[in-house]
């Protein structure tokens, strides 16, 4: 585990890195800084997270919140399927990547090592951001794959 409470693994230099230095920029919503769930690009080719914008045009602002440029119409388009897609796949890429790397018990992404990261001591909202992170990389899958495959060796 990193100095910042993160797990570590080595990135393609052999350096350990924190589990989020591995996301792509691509995939990352530039108003909520989280992983895209639901994408959407509007007129001036930027995406956002659907809620995020959302919440952007709620205010009242009729510009894009990267370029600045003034916006014609604040509907908000349909989900970017394409996009969408390369994040799930690549989210269930990396929790295949955690799952095989996580070779000794000290390692393995559990509920401790969740309680460890969650229970540091640092802020509430911290706390939360590192939640949210969590989830966004398929932690949640990765847990349950674990506790799944963890359940399945006590029967046998």
């Amino acid at each position: 585990m990193g100095p910042t409470g993160w797990p570590l693994q080595s990135d393609t230099n052999g350096n350990q890195v924190s589990i989020f230095a591995t996301i792509p920029s691509d995939f990352l919503c530039p108003l909520t800084r989280q992983i895209f769930n639901r994408p959407v690009t509007i007129e001036t080719g930027q995406t956002f997270e659907r809620h995020a914008i959302v919440q952007w045009f709620d205010k009242g602002i009729r510009m894009c919140p990267i370029t600045g440029q003034e916006l014609e119409s604040l509907s908000i388009p349909d989900i970017n399927r394409v996009l969408k897609r390369l994040t799930d796949n690549w989210k269930s890429e990396h929790c295949k990547t955690l799952i095989s790397e996580s070779t000794c018990p000290e390692e393995n992404l559990t509920a401790t090592f969740v309680e460890n990261v969650l229970s540091a001591e640092c802020e509430m909202s911290e706390k939360l951001e590192k939640a949210r992170h969590l989830m966004a990389i398929g932690g949640i899958d990765f847990l349950l794959h674990r506790f799944h495959g963890e359940g399945k060796d006590e029967k046998a």
